[in-house]
């Protein structure tokens, strides 16, 4: 085997390591308090969120109390913690959280949750795999985001489909990542230059 082949394979294996590193690294020690690819931790962010909103402005949260009364379940847990927390501070309960816990005590919402359809997206995880290709792309220069159908080398997509095989996490193959960058990756970090489709 030649010097080349074998500096390309070991290229190829710390690339596959660190981004199976970091894949770890942002489920163990995530700054979205808890697994990004879990359903609790997505539900757990949208609550923080519209509480967040809520105690922003009664315009927001009369919209939250609207969104809980149609039984959306995020809402009305986002208002409880709301409730809890301004009773705990023995804050007064006034306008549209006030009706919300007058309504409560006399009658919980029925929640009304989604059916599950097949191939389900979560923006957090697609997030977080646009995140984690962007953080590979720059520890690794060279590495191009996406190979001709015919190239035998790694690219971020073929590596991050890879990765998220092997850890249980498939969201299909390259084609599959490459859809999730296009959607999500631009935005996330305008300034960063990447490799545009080819027609």
């Amino acid at each position: 085997m030649s010097v080349v082949m074998l500096t390309t394979d070991y290229q190829d294996a710390a690339m596959m390591k660190f981004a199976s590193e970091q894949l770890k690294l942002v489920r163990t020690y995530s700054p979205f308090g808890g697994d990004p690819f879990t359903g609790a931790t997505m539900h757990a962010m949208v609550r923080r969120t519209l509480k967040g909103l809520a105690e922003v402005h009664e315009r927001n949260m009369a919209r939250i109390v609207d969104l809980a009364l149609a039984g959306a379940e995020d809402a009305a847990e986002a208002l409880k913690d709301l409730i809890a927390e301004r009773n705990k501070a023995g804050l007064p309960l006034a306008g549209a959280l006030g009706t919300f816990d007058t309504i409560l005590n006399d009658r919980p919402p029925n929640y009304r949750r989604p059916a599950v359809r097949p191939g389900r997206e979560s923006f957090l995880e697609n997030f977080v795999i646009v995140c984690l290709i962007i953080t590979l792309m720059r520890e690794f220069p060279r590495l191009k985001l996406r190979r001709s159908p015919t190239s035998i080398r790694l690219s971020a997509y073929s590596i991050m489909a890879s990765t998220l095989i092997d850890a249980g996490l498939g969201r299909g193959g390259e084609e599959a990542i490459r859809k999730i960058w296009e959607r999500y990756g631009p935005p996330v970090c305008p300034g960063f230059h990447w490799n545009p489709p080819q027609k």
